[in-house]
C-alpha cells in the first residue's frame, strides 16, 4: 500500500497555506479575539471560494466530493494558522450529515452550507456549540437522536472559552 499523500492533495494544502498566510496571519488572529464574531473578516469567503467549505459535499450539491485523507492536510494548514473560523465543524461534521439527511432537509441546507452561503456547527453531545452565533443551523442531539435545528428557533447564551477565537455558546431549545 502506498500512504503518501497525491500531488493533487499536497497541491491544495499550499494553496491553503498561501492562502492562510495572506488572510490569516497571526495578527488577523489576535484582532479575531477582540471582534465580536471571533472570526477574520472574509477569510470564510475565501475559503469557500476556493472549496474548502464544500469540499467534502457531493458534486450535485456543489462540493469536491473530496474524503477524510483529503482533510487531513487542509485541517492541518487551518490549525497552523489557527484559523478561528468553524471549518472543522461545518466541513468534516456536519456536510457529511447533511449529505445522508432526508431529501428536503437534504434539499434546503446542503448547497448552500457546500457554497459556504450559511454555516453549519454540530455539538454531538456537549452541552456548548462552537460557532453557534454566526451559524444559520445546529446538528444537535437530544435523547438519543440527531436533530438539525435552526438558530432562529433556538437561544443562545455565550460561554466562557479560553481560546477567544473559538466561541461558545450554549444552546437552549426543543
Amino acid at each position: 500500500m502506498d500512504f503518501r499523500f497525491t500531488d493533487d492533495q499536497v497541491l491544495f494544502a499550499a494553496t491553503v497555506r498561501d492562502i492562510l498566510a495572506n488572510e490569516c496571519p497571526p495578527a488577523a488572529v489576535r484582532d479575531a479575539w477582540e471582534n465580536d464574531t471571533g472570526s477574520v473578516p472574509g477569510l470564510w469567503d475565501t475559503l469557500a471560494a476556493t472549496g474548502v467549505i464544500g469540499m467534502t459535499a457531493p458534486a450535485d450539491a456543489g462540493g469536491l466530493e473530496m474524503g477524510d485523507i483529503d482533510l487531513v492536510l487542509i485541517m492541518e494548514e487551518l490549525g497552523r494558522a489557527a484559523c478561528p473560523e468553524v471549518v472543522l465543524e461545518h466541513t468534516a461534521v456536519a456536510l457529511s450529515i447533511l449529505a445522508g439527511a432526508p431529501g428536503p432537509l437534504r434539499d434546503r441546507w446542503l448547497g448552500p452550507a457546500a457554497a459556504g452561503e450559511i454555516r453549519v456547527s454540530a455539538s454531538l453531545g456537549s452541552p456548548y456549540v462552537l460557532g453557534a452565533a454566526q451559524a444559520d443551523l445546529l446538528l444537535l442531539v437530544a435523547d438519543g437522536a440527531l436533530h438539525a435545528v435552526p438558530v432562529a428557533e433556538v437561544a443562545l447564551t455565550s460561554q466562557a472559552s479560553v481560546d477567544e477565537t473559538r466561541r461558545l455558546c450554549s444552546v437552549q431549545w426543543t
